[in-house]
């Protein structure tokens, strides 16, 4: 008996308005992701993390639910208590309609 099976290519995150320098100068901050998958595989499920320097969970969306079936998507989450001259990472997973998970990381980003 012939299986079917899928072969799509890896999707992809992309914060599209990081500051200038990995610099947040406000005490929140909007972060623009856009997620794209060549096939149009829909993106499901997603969530944002902030970690301190030391890799400590400071804060997370929670898991986020996508209704769009519009590709590329673009999505958004607001981090606030930013603090000053101290360092962060932003990390954002998701996972896609057919299971398959994919994340960015973005270290180094300072608040002044």
């Amino acid at each position: 008996n012939p299986i079917q099976f899928y072969c799509y290519s890896q999707p992809t995150f992309v914060i599209t308005n990081m500051p200038t320098g990995n610099v947040v100068t406000n005490s929140s901050f909007a972060f623009n992701v856009t997620y794209n998958q060549e096939q149009g595989e829909i993106l499901n499920a997603y969530v944002f993390n902030l970690y301190s320097a030391s890799g400590v969970l400071i804060s997370t969306s929670g898991t986020m639910y996508n209704t769009d079936s519009t590709l590329p998507l673009t999505i958004s989450y607001l981090f606030s208590g930013f603090e000053d001259k101290a360092s962060y990472s932003i990390e954002v997973t998701g996972v896609t309609a057919n299971g398959t998970q994919t994340s960015r990381i973005y270290n180094q980003l300072h608040h002044s």
